[in-house]
Protein backbone atom coordinates (compact mmCIF):
# COMPACT_ATOMS: atom_id res chain seq x y z
CA UNK A 1 0.00 0.00 0.00
CA UNK A 2 1.63 3.61 -0.92
CA UNK A 3 0.21 6.74 -0.47
CA UNK A 4 -1.68 8.72 -3.38
CA UNK A 5 0.26 10.95 -3.16
CA UNK A 6 3.72 9.43 -4.08
CA UNK A 7 6.33 11.03 -5.97
CA UNK A 8 4.55 14.59 -5.43
CA UNK A 9 5.67 15.19 -2.00
CA UNK A 10 9.23 14.89 0.01
CA UNK A 11 9.89 12.46 2.69
CA UNK A 12 11.07 16.13 4.32
CA UNK A 13 8.09 17.63 7.11
CA UNK A 14 6.63 20.71 5.81
CA UNK A 15 6.42 23.79 8.22
CA UNK A 16 3.52 23.19 10.68
CA UNK A 17 2.27 26.99 9.48
CA UNK A 18 2.09 25.60 6.21
CA UNK A 19 0.20 22.50 7.35
CA UNK A 20 -2.16 24.83 9.99
CA UNK A 21 -2.78 27.12 6.73
CA UNK A 22 -2.78 24.45 3.99
CA UNK A 23 -5.53 21.87 5.94
CA UNK A 24 -6.66 22.91 9.45
CA UNK A 25 -7.52 26.79 8.93
CA UNK A 26 -9.78 26.21 5.80
CA UNK A 27 -11.76 24.04 7.59
CA UNK A 28 -13.05 26.44 9.80
CA UNK A 29 -13.76 29.02 7.15
CA UNK A 30 -17.40 27.10 5.84
CA UNK A 31 -18.98 30.30 4.90
CA UNK A 32 -20.73 31.31 8.09
CA UNK A 33 -17.41 32.33 10.25
CA UNK A 34 -14.70 34.88 8.43
CA UNK A 35 -11.19 33.57 8.32
CA UNK A 36 -9.83 36.96 10.55
CA UNK A 37 -12.43 35.77 13.25
CA UNK A 38 -10.97 32.65 13.19
CA UNK A 39 -7.63 33.79 12.90
CA UNK A 40 -8.77 35.48 16.72
CA UNK A 41 -10.06 33.00 18.71
CA UNK A 42 -8.34 29.82 17.47
CA UNK A 43 -5.86 29.67 14.57
CA UNK A 44 -3.58 32.42 15.28
CA UNK A 45 -3.15 31.24 19.13
CA UNK A 46 -2.10 27.65 17.23
CA UNK A 47 0.15 29.73 14.99
CA UNK A 48 1.94 31.61 17.64
CA UNK A 49 3.29 27.72 19.15
CA UNK A 50 3.62 26.05 15.78
CA UNK A 51 5.39 28.94 14.84
CA UNK A 52 8.16 28.30 17.11
CA UNK A 53 11.09 25.68 16.10
CA UNK A 54 10.91 21.98 17.93
CA UNK A 55 13.03 19.65 17.37
CA UNK A 56 10.20 17.23 15.49
CA UNK A 57 11.74 14.17 17.13
CA UNK A 58 8.37 12.38 16.42
CA UNK A 59 8.18 13.40 13.11
CA UNK A 60 11.76 12.00 12.06
CA UNK A 61 10.94 8.76 13.67
CA UNK A 62 7.56 8.46 11.52
CA UNK A 63 10.05 8.69 8.96
CA UNK A 64 12.34 6.12 9.78
CA UNK A 65 9.66 3.70 10.74
CA UNK A 66 8.64 4.02 6.81
CA UNK A 67 11.69 3.65 5.30
CA UNK A 68 12.55 0.62 7.73
CA UNK A 69 8.89 -0.80 7.14
CA UNK A 70 9.73 -0.96 3.14
CA UNK A 71 8.62 2.60 1.85
CA UNK A 72 10.47 4.54 -0.59
CA UNK A 73 12.34 7.79 0.35
CA UNK A 74 10.42 10.53 -1.65
CA UNK A 75 7.30 8.64 -0.98
CA UNK A 76 5.70 9.52 2.25
CA UNK A 77 3.05 12.07 2.83
CA UNK A 78 4.60 15.28 4.41
CA UNK A 79 0.94 15.06 6.41
CA UNK A 80 1.41 11.79 8.20
CA UNK A 81 4.76 12.46 10.49
CA UNK A 82 3.09 16.09 11.09
CA UNK A 83 0.38 14.16 12.46
CA UNK A 84 2.07 13.15 15.19
CA UNK A 85 3.66 16.81 15.94
CA UNK A 86 -0.07 18.42 15.74
CA UNK A 87 -0.71 16.22 18.74
CA UNK A 88 2.36 16.59 21.07
CA UNK A 89 1.51 20.22 20.07
CA UNK A 90 -1.59 19.91 21.55
CA UNK A 91 -0.38 18.42 24.80
CA UNK A 92 2.49 20.58 25.30
CA UNK A 93 -0.58 24.08 25.54
CA UNK A 94 -2.39 21.45 28.16
CA UNK A 95 0.75 20.28 30.10
CA UNK A 96 1.66 23.86 30.80
CA UNK A 97 -1.39 24.65 32.19
CA UNK A 98 -1.56 22.12 34.55
CA UNK A 99 2.15 23.08 35.79
CA UNK A 100 1.97 26.79 34.80
CA UNK A 101 5.31 27.06 33.05
CA UNK A 102 6.25 30.19 32.62
CA UNK A 103 7.91 29.72 28.70
CA UNK A 104 7.72 27.00 25.70
CA UNK A 105 10.03 27.04 23.37
CA UNK A 106 11.33 30.24 23.71
CA UNK A 107 8.53 32.22 24.33
CA UNK A 108 5.92 32.88 26.90
CA UNK A 109 3.78 29.44 27.31
CA UNK A 110 0.15 30.12 25.70
CA UNK A 111 -1.73 30.46 29.26
CA UNK A 112 0.16 33.17 29.87
CA UNK A 113 -0.39 35.25 27.17
CA UNK A 114 -3.96 34.44 25.62
CA UNK A 115 -5.59 32.89 28.94
CA UNK A 116 -6.38 29.52 30.43
CA UNK A 117 -9.44 29.12 28.74
CA UNK A 118 -8.40 30.14 24.84
CA UNK A 119 -5.19 27.98 25.82
CA UNK A 120 -7.13 25.01 26.66
CA UNK A 121 -9.62 25.20 23.63
CA UNK A 122 -6.45 25.44 21.62
CA UNK A 123 -4.87 22.65 22.73
CA UNK A 124 -7.50 20.37 22.66
CA UNK A 125 -8.69 21.51 18.83
CA UNK A 126 -5.13 20.12 18.19
CA UNK A 127 -5.65 16.55 19.40
CA UNK A 128 -9.00 16.70 17.35
CA UNK A 129 -7.53 18.43 14.27
CA UNK A 130 -4.77 15.63 14.29
CA UNK A 131 -7.79 13.14 13.72
CA UNK A 132 -9.04 14.93 10.64
CA UNK A 133 -5.13 14.98 8.92
CA UNK A 134 -6.08 11.36 8.55
CA UNK A 135 -8.44 11.93 5.86
CA UNK A 136 -5.28 13.93 4.30
CA UNK A 137 -2.63 11.36 4.12
CA UNK A 138 -4.00 9.49 1.00
CA UNK A 139 -3.82 6.17 2.58
CA UNK A 140 -6.55 3.46 1.88
CA UNK A 141 -9.51 2.89 4.12
CA UNK A 142 -8.13 -0.02 5.88
CA UNK A 143 -5.31 1.57 6.94
CA UNK A 144 -7.12 4.84 8.01
CA UNK A 145 -8.99 3.10 10.48
CA UNK A 146 -6.49 1.63 11.75
CA UNK A 147 -4.77 4.68 12.29
CA UNK A 148 -7.26 6.34 13.74
CA UNK A 149 -7.68 3.11 16.33
CA UNK A 150 -4.45 3.52 17.11
CA UNK A 151 -4.38 7.31 17.84
CA UNK A 152 -7.64 7.11 20.01
CA UNK A 153 -5.56 4.17 21.84
CA UNK A 154 -2.84 6.58 22.35
CA UNK A 155 -4.63 9.47 23.80
CA UNK A 156 -6.60 7.72 26.06
CA UNK A 157 -3.21 6.07 27.91
CA UNK A 158 -1.42 9.20 27.16
CA UNK A 159 -3.95 10.97 29.47
CA UNK A 160 -4.04 8.42 32.03
CA UNK A 161 -0.11 8.56 32.13
CA UNK A 162 -0.12 12.26 32.72
CA UNK A 163 -3.04 11.86 35.38
CA UNK A 164 -0.07 9.39 37.06
CA UNK A 165 2.46 12.55 36.44
CA UNK A 166 -0.31 15.38 37.80
CA UNK A 167 -1.68 13.32 41.15
CA UNK A 168 1.17 11.04 42.46
CA UNK A 169 2.93 12.82 45.16
CA UNK A 170 6.61 10.78 45.39
CA UNK A 171 6.87 12.35 49.21
CA UNK A 172 3.94 10.02 49.90
CA UNK A 173 4.56 7.08 48.28
CA UNK A 174 5.56 3.58 49.82
CA UNK A 175 9.20 2.90 48.72
CA UNK A 176 8.56 -0.71 46.94
CA UNK A 177 5.79 0.98 44.78
CA UNK A 178 8.30 4.21 43.61
CA UNK A 179 10.15 1.70 40.31
CA UNK A 180 6.64 0.03 39.46
CA UNK A 181 4.66 3.16 39.17
CA UNK A 182 7.30 5.71 37.58
CA UNK A 183 8.09 2.63 34.94
CA UNK A 184 4.08 2.83 34.05
CA UNK A 185 4.13 6.16 33.86
CA UNK A 186 6.75 7.18 31.68
CA UNK A 187 5.37 4.14 29.46
CA UNK A 188 2.11 5.68 29.44
CA UNK A 189 2.94 9.11 28.92
CA UNK A 190 5.69 9.36 26.66
CA UNK A 191 6.01 5.99 25.40
CA UNK A 192 2.73 5.52 23.62
CA UNK A 193 2.81 8.64 21.64
CA UNK A 194 6.49 7.50 20.54
CA UNK A 195 4.88 4.09 19.85
CA UNK A 196 1.87 5.51 17.57
CA UNK A 197 4.38 7.16 15.66
CA UNK A 198 6.82 4.58 14.91
CA UNK A 199 3.80 2.06 13.76
CA UNK A 200 2.27 4.98 12.23
CA UNK A 201 5.63 5.50 9.85
CA UNK A 202 5.11 1.04 9.56
CA UNK A 203 1.15 1.74 8.59
CA UNK A 204 2.44 4.27 5.87
CA UNK A 205 4.29 2.27 4.29
CA UNK A 206 1.88 -0.63 4.03
CA UNK A 207 4.00 -2.94 6.21
CA UNK A 208 2.29 -6.00 7.86
CA UNK A 209 1.15 -6.29 10.94
CA UNK A 210 4.26 -7.77 12.89
CA UNK A 211 6.21 -5.55 11.68
CA UNK A 212 4.15 -2.87 12.23
CA UNK A 213 4.15 -4.31 15.92
CA UNK A 214 7.61 -4.62 15.97
CA UNK A 215 8.60 -0.85 15.14
CA UNK A 216 5.61 0.09 17.72
CA UNK A 217 7.48 -1.79 20.62
CA UNK A 218 10.61 -0.35 19.83
CA UNK A 219 8.69 3.23 19.56
CA UNK A 220 7.23 2.29 23.16
CA UNK A 221 11.14 1.59 24.64
CA UNK A 222 12.71 4.61 22.96
CA UNK A 223 9.74 7.20 24.32
CA UNK A 224 10.64 5.62 28.05
CA UNK A 225 14.46 5.69 27.54
CA UNK A 226 14.08 9.18 26.42
CA UNK A 227 11.80 10.27 29.64
CA UNK A 228 14.62 8.56 31.84
CA UNK A 229 17.18 10.40 30.24
CA UNK A 230 15.16 13.53 30.85
CA UNK A 231 14.41 13.00 34.05
CA UNK A 232 18.08 12.47 35.14
CA UNK A 233 18.99 15.56 33.21
CA UNK A 234 17.44 17.65 35.98
CA UNK A 235 20.03 16.69 37.78
CA UNK A 236 22.76 17.59 36.01
CA UNK A 237 22.84 21.08 33.49
CA UNK A 238 19.41 21.37 33.18
CA UNK A 239 18.54 22.37 36.90
CA UNK A 240 14.83 24.07 36.26
CA UNK A 241 13.84 20.95 35.28
CA UNK A 242 14.90 19.41 38.37
CA UNK A 243 13.59 22.53 40.87
CA UNK A 244 10.39 22.45 38.56
CA UNK A 245 10.15 18.05 39.50
CA UNK A 246 11.22 18.57 42.89
CA UNK A 247 8.93 21.75 43.56
CA UNK A 248 6.12 19.62 42.04
CA UNK A 249 6.55 16.18 44.32
CA UNK A 250 6.99 14.67 41.10
CA UNK A 251 7.65 10.82 40.54
CA UNK A 252 10.81 10.72 38.46
CA UNK A 253 13.44 8.40 36.98
CA UNK A 254 16.12 9.25 39.83
CA UNK A 255 13.66 8.41 42.90
CA UNK A 256 13.09 5.01 41.03
CA UNK A 257 16.63 4.46 41.02
CA UNK A 258 17.04 5.32 44.85
CA UNK A 259 13.89 3.58 46.22
CA UNK A 260 16.32 0.91 44.54
CA UNK A 261 19.41 1.77 46.03
CA UNK A 262 19.05 2.93 49.70
CA UNK A 263 17.46 1.58 53.07
CA UNK A 264 13.89 2.49 54.01
CA UNK A 265 15.41 5.38 56.28
CA UNK A 266 17.60 6.76 53.51
CA UNK A 267 15.03 6.96 51.13
CA UNK A 268 12.40 8.17 53.66
CA UNK A 269 14.80 10.59 55.03
CA UNK A 270 14.98 12.04 51.58
CA UNK A 271 10.85 12.40 51.16
CA UNK A 272 10.64 14.10 54.25
CA UNK A 273 13.19 16.67 52.94
CA UNK A 274 11.76 17.52 50.16
CA UNK A 275 8.33 17.69 52.14
CA UNK A 276 9.54 20.21 54.15
CA UNK A 277 11.81 22.01 51.43
CA UNK A 278 11.07 25.46 50.60
CA UNK A 279 12.14 26.78 47.14
CA UNK A 280 15.51 27.85 48.15
CA UNK A 281 16.58 24.56 49.64
CA UNK A 282 16.07 22.81 46.28
CA UNK A 283 19.31 23.52 44.79
CA UNK A 284 21.08 21.93 47.70
CA UNK A 285 18.71 18.73 47.36
CA UNK A 286 19.40 18.56 43.60
CA UNK A 287 23.03 18.40 44.82
CA UNK A 288 22.43 15.72 47.11
CA UNK A 289 19.74 13.48 45.08
CA UNK A 290 23.05 13.83 42.18
CA UNK A 291 25.92 13.24 44.39
CA UNK A 292 23.49 9.79 45.95
CA UNK A 293 22.86 8.75 42.23
CA UNK A 294 26.21 9.92 40.56
CA UNK A 295 25.67 8.27 36.70
CA UNK A 296 23.54 5.59 37.61
CA UNK A 297 20.20 7.14 36.43
CA UNK A 298 21.88 8.48 33.39
CA UNK A 299 23.64 5.00 32.97
CA UNK A 300 20.16 3.09 33.54
CA UNK A 301 18.32 5.47 30.97
CA UNK A 302 21.61 4.77 28.28
CA UNK A 303 20.80 1.41 29.21
CA UNK A 304 17.16 1.49 28.34
CA UNK A 305 18.12 2.90 24.75
CA UNK A 306 20.47 0.44 24.01
CA UNK A 307 17.68 -1.98 24.44
CA UNK A 308 15.22 -0.55 21.95
CA UNK A 309 18.16 -0.07 19.92
CA UNK A 310 19.17 -3.64 19.64
CA UNK A 311 15.15 -5.03 19.42
CA UNK A 312 15.27 -2.53 16.52
CA UNK A 313 18.46 -4.32 14.93
CA UNK A 314 17.15 -7.76 15.31
CA UNK A 315 14.44 -7.10 13.16
CA UNK A 316 15.47 -5.55 10.59
CA UNK A 317 19.63 -6.30 10.43
CA UNK A 318 21.09 -4.99 7.62
CA UNK A 319 18.45 -2.57 6.95
CA UNK A 320 20.57 0.76 5.55
CA UNK A 321 18.17 3.02 7.65
CA UNK A 322 19.37 1.79 10.61
CA UNK A 323 22.57 4.16 10.49
CA UNK A 324 19.95 6.89 10.24
CA UNK A 325 18.63 5.68 13.39
CA UNK A 326 21.64 5.55 15.15
CA UNK A 327 22.55 8.85 14.18
CA UNK A 328 18.71 10.59 15.64
CA UNK A 329 19.44 8.11 18.62
CA UNK A 330 23.16 9.76 19.08
CA UNK A 331 20.86 13.18 18.44
CA UNK A 332 18.43 12.60 20.77
CA UNK A 333 20.83 11.60 23.47
CA UNK A 334 22.58 15.10 23.26
CA UNK A 335 19.23 16.85 23.54
CA UNK A 336 17.34 15.17 26.64
CA UNK A 337 20.68 14.82 28.30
Amino acid sequence: MKSSMAGRVSSVPPDLLALLDEHLAPALTDGTIRSEVSEATLVGIARELLGRPGKQFRARLVELAFELAGGEVGELCPVIPQLVEIVHAGSLIVDDIQDDSPERRGGPALHRLYGVPLAINTGNWLYFAAYHLIDRTGLTEGAALEIYRRLTRTMFRSHQGQALDLAIDVTAMRQRDVLELAEAAAALKAGELMSFAAALGGLAAGAILPTVESLARFGAALGVGLQHLDDAGGLRGRRDKGREDLAGHRLTWPWACLAGELDTVGFTRLQHKLRDARDGDLDELIDELAGLLGEDAHHRAHVRLDGARVMLTEQFAGHPALSAVDAELARLERAYA
